[in-house]
């Protein structure tokens, strides 16, 4: 889909603007629209990769099904109930359920709903809802924020999760892997950090972020040489080699290992 212009759908409860069961690409500033609070916007079976424009729906966004692949990347989602309902269950880096490297998502209900065993891979990009940003029903789901600690040369990326009520809502306790970027709830949030500077870190405090969290002891001892972190609790949050414990211990305010 290419071009500038609209594709609605006015449906039963059922029904759907656009199903895909192939490969859907979708270019320029068009909107794909249900307005009615019944339905989805897209239907997703198959390979969707979706980089301008809008899909906006009264309802669902997108329901992304079976082994579906779904790449969000510069569009904005907006919808009443769950912006994306991701039932595929592709588990894998090299082909998760859903991956965002840009864009918006935004919802008056859920950004984002994980009910299956997928992986769910947030580079980058803004989720804004009014309840929970990110919501992990199945114990088995697997999400990602941020890019991946084995390669923190590529760690420029800052997503935000901000939710009304949650920022990240996991249910049943499902693997959540936490890089960088901006988790933030009604009543906490908490900024974890990979390749940031001070600098940077003293403006995320200074917006509000209650914590901050660092994954890695050489950018924590930097940092902290730096005069970063004035102001906010310090966590330090994964694994921590027995050789850097000195390194951390009276340093940071709580170690989650």
């Amino acid at each position: 889909m290419q071009g500038n212009g609209k594709v609605i759908g006015t449906g039963s409860a059922t029904s759907y603007t656009i199903k895909n069961n192939g490969t859907f690409e979708k270019y320029g500033n068009g909107i794909i629209e249900y307005d009615n609070n019944a339905n989805y916007a897209l239907r997703n079976s198959g390979v969707a990769k979706l980089y301008e424009g809008k899909i906006i729906s009264g309802r669902i966004g997108i329901e992304n099904k079976e082994s579906a692949k779904l790449l969000i990347d510069g569009i904005t989602i907006e919808a009443k109930e769950i912006c994306i309902r991701n039932i595929s269950t592709l588990n894998s880096l090299e082909e998760p359920a859903v991956k965002m490297l840009s864009g918006e998502i935004i919802s008056n209900g859920t950004g984002i709903s994980n009910n299956s065993v997928g992986l769910i891979h947030i580079v980058d990009g803004t989720i804004e809802s009014q309840q929970y940003a990110i919501h992990i029903e199945n114990a088995e789901g697997i999400v990602i924020i941020g890019t991946d600690e084995e390669n923190p040369q590529v760690s420029t990326t800052t997503p935000m999760i901000i939710g009304g009520s949650s920022g990240i809502h996991n249910r049943n306790n499902a693997t959540v892997k936490f890089y960088d970027g901006i988790v933030k709830g009604k009543l906490n949030g908490m900024s974890v950090n990979g390749v940031t500077t001070a600098e940077e870190i003293n403006k995320v405090i200074e917006l509000g972020i209650a914590d901050i969290g660092e994954n890695r002891v050489q950018e924590l001892t930097q940092k902290l040489s730096e005069n970063a972190y004035e102001g906010a609790p310090v966590h330090f949050i994964g694994h921590l080699q027995t050789n850097k414990v000195k390194q951390v211990v009276g340093k940071v305010d709580l170690i989650q290992s």
